[in-house]
C-alpha cells in the first residue's frame, strides 16, 4: 500500500502545473515487523500553482510549511479537517482575493490563539471580502466581537458561517454564564450586521455558545423578512421541548428553513464541489 501511495503522489507531482482540483487523503502506515513509521509521502504542495480546489483529509501538520509558502492565485476552495490558524492566514493572503470557501472543521489552538484568531478575522475581511463559506474560531473577547462585526459588514457575499467561540472557566457556573453571554452577543451582532446573503449558521462545540430561550426567540423574531435561515448545531440542548416549541414556531412562519442537530454542524466532504 505504501508503494502505491508513493507512486500516486509522484505521478501527481509530475502533473502539478495542469491540475485544478486536488483531493488528498493521508494515512500513516507502520511496518508491523520493524515497528518503524512509514516514510513521508513524496508530495510538494508548492508545485500545484493552478489549483482551484484543495481538499485534504486527515491533515498532518508536517505539511504546514509547504502550504504556508505556496501561492495559489486561482484557489477558490480550501477544505481541511484540521489546520493551524497561521497557515490559513498565509493561504488567504496568497490567493489574491479569489477564495470563496474556507471550510475548516477545527483550527489548531496554539499558544498564540488569541492573537492569531484576531488576525484571521482581519485577514478575511481585508484580503478575502468575496468569501461565501467561512469557518472562524476565536475566544470570547470584546475586540474579537468588534472585528467579527467588521467582517460581517465587509463580506457581503457571505452565505454560510461555521463558528466556534471559546470561553475558559474552571467552574461550571462561570462557564454557563459566559456561554449565555456569548449567545446573547452573537445574536445581537448577527441581527445588526449580518449580510443579506447569509442563509446558514453552523455552531460546533456549542456548550460554549448557548442561547437562552429569551435570546433565541428575540433573535429569530428579528430575523423576519430576511432570507430563511438554516441552523445546524451540535448541542442536543435544543432538542428540549421548550426550545423545540420556539424553533417549530419560526419554522412554521418561514423564518427558519431547516434546523438540524448533530455532527452535520461540521463541513461535509461530500458537499461543496466547485
Amino acid at each position: 500500500m505504501k508503494e502505491l501511495y508513493e507512486e500516486i503522489f509522484l505521478t501527481l507531482g509530475k502533473k502539478a502545473n495542469t491540475l485544478n482540483y486536488l483531493v488528498t487523503y493521508f494515512e500513516d502506515y507502520t511496518d508491523c515487523e520493524s515497528n518503524l513509521p512509514t516514510p513521508t509521502i513524496p508530495i510538494n504542495f508548492s508545485k500545484f500553482h493552478n489549483l482551484k480546489l484543495l481538499k485534504i483529509y486527515n491533515y498532518y501538520l508536517r505539511f504546514e510549511n509547504q502550504i504556508q509558502s505556496s501561492c495559489y492565485k486561482n484557489l477558490r476552495t480550501l477544505q481541511v479537517n484540521y489546520i493551524q490558524i497561521s497557515t490559513t492566514i498565509c493561504v488567504i493572503k496568497n490567493c489574491e482575493g479569489h477564495l470563496r470557501k474556507i471550510l475548516v472543521n477545527s483550527y489548531d489552538k496554539s499558544d498564540n490563539y488569541y492573537e492569531e484568531s484576531l488576525l484571521l478575522i482581519r485577514t478575511v475581511y481585508e484580503y478575502c471580502p468575496l468569501v461565501e463559506y467561512l469557518s472562524l474560531s476565536f475566544p470570547k473577547s470584546t475586540i474579537h466581537f468588534v472585528e467579527f462585526e467588521k467582517l460581517l459588514k465587509a463580506c457581503l457575499n457571505l452565505k454560510s458561517l461555521l463558528l466556534k467561540i471559546n470561553c475558559y472557566y474552571h467552574d461550571a457556573k462561570s462557564r454557563e454564564k459566559a456561554s449565555l453571554e456569548i449567545g446573547k452577543e452573537l445574536s445581537r451582532i448577527l441581527i445588526k450586521s449580518a449580510p443579506d446573503n447569509l442563509r446558514e449558521i453552523r455552531l460546533t462545540d456549542t456548550n460554549k455558545i448557548k442561547f437562552s430561550l429569551e435570546t433565541l426567540d428575540a433573535f429569530l423574531d428579528n430575523w423576519r423578512g430576511r432570507t430563511p435561515l438554516s441552523i445546524i448545531i451540535s448541542d442536543p440542548l435544543y432538542k428540549k421541548e421548550e426550545y423545540m416549541e420556539i424553533l417549530n414556531k419560526y419554522m412554521d412562519d418561514g423564518v427558519i428553513k431547516e434546523f438540524k442537530i448533530g455532527y452535520s454542524a461540521c463541513w461535509s466532504y461530500l458537499s461543496f464541489e466547485d
